[in-house]
């Protein structure tokens, strides 16, 4: 980082953007297996994105992502390694319908033993991370790709490499903002990839849930698509001796979504705890909401990561490509990196 651009406070040989489970991933992985030289950066105050897990008041709630399968070589070996630290476990193999049925499909479902942002924050330890770091744009520069930041200093980075693992549509306006053009094929297949919202509802009772074991509901759609019990899951409280209350995560589907995604938290989710009442089963106590914009990439590049090499290095990985839901994410960020390390001469 010795080197300085005319606008840039420092240079950086490969700066990864995104703290998410992709941008997490690859920088892992990098690290370990190739002795690369990266920095992260990612907006928000901690890492993980989606695998997101809330305190509130002694209560804990998975209010992302609520588990992952495992069914590619390359997740197998991480969660594998989870598992035997004692970290992960398995959930379950499926979950009751709303009909009152169970659907199992044989597939395991994982879960972190202290609720999902746990594995965020495993994969990052020892990693270079700067947090708080909102970016404004991506512009092309004399020495590397510039990063401007969104802040009272107005913050500039220079990066010889650049990875992109935030959700597509913001990095097209990042690089938008920084009158940066992509090749039109690059361009065109990123423009496909497409997200949908989400809203999520955490709900504390003040008795048990109606939520049956192993403490999930698969819904129709809308305007509920899941119900979880995190006490039933066995990660809802931080407190030893806590009541055994419902703690339950209700997850929107994307029409209700986009429908009340201006209105006011407490009504939407009002809305949505009057929409799984029947799960109830005791008063509802509290409640908060969190908006969760690109909640899923319904339409993801079959593509691992996507590359353009001039004039810098630039690649975009994440959830949007290889695979939806977690899982696609940690692939792709697995795949990129060794990518990386090849092209920028990071293998032995």
């Amino acid at each position: 980082m010795s080197e300085k651009s005319e606008n840039a406070t420092e240079v950086y040989p490969l700066v990864i953007i995104g703290a998410g489970l992709s941008g997490l991933v690859a920088a892992r992985r990098l690290v370990d297996e190739f002795h690369a030289p990266v920095t992260l950066v990612d907006k928000g105050r901690g890492v993980g994105g989606r695998l997101a897990t809330r305190r509130i008041d002694g209560d804990r709630f998975d209010h992302g992502a609520q588990y992952f399968t495992a069914r590619s070589p390359e997740f197998q070996r991480i969660v594998a390694d989870w598992v035997h630290r004692g970290l992960a476990r398995e959930w379950s193999k499926g979950f009751a319908l709303e009909n009152g049925k169970r659907k199992e499909d044989g597939f395991p479902r994982y879960i972190m033993d202290q609720g999902m942002t746990q594995a965020p924050k495993t994969l990052a330890e020892g990693l270079p991370i700067q947090l708080n770091m909102r970016v404004r744009s991506l512009s092309i520069g004399s020495l590397g790709w510039e990063i401007y930041f969104d802040d009272e200093q107005s913050t500039v980075w220079v990066a010889k490499s650049l990875l992109l693992t935030a959700p597509v549509p913001q990095c097209l306006e990042w690089l938008k903002a920084g009158n940066t053009r992509l090749s039109p094929i690059i361009y065109q297949r990123l423009c496909a990839i497409e997200y949908q919202p989400s809203i999520a509802t955490m709900v504390r009772l003040k008795g048990p849930s109606l939520v049956p074991p192993p403490g999930g509901v698969w819904l129709s759609g809308e305007p509920l698509t899941w119900i979880a019990d995190n006490t039933l899951k066995g990660i809802g409280s931080t407190q030893d001796k806590a009541p055994e209350v419902g703690r339950l995560t209700l997850h929107s589907g994307p029409q209700f979504a986009k429908k009340h995604w201006e209105d006011n938290p407490e009504e939407v989710g009002n809305k949505m705890i009057e929409s799984g009442k029947a799960w109830m089963g005791s008063e509802v106590e509290t409640f908060q909401t969190h908006r969760w914009k690109y909640s899923l990439a319904i339409r993801h590049d079959k593509a691992p990561f996507l590359r353009m090499d001039s004039p810098h290095p630039l690649w975009f990985a994440g959830d949007g490509f290889c695979a939806p839901r977690i899982e696609g994410a940690a692939v792709s960020g697995w795949l990129v990196a060794e990518e990386i390390a090849r092209r920028l001469n990071f293998c032995d």
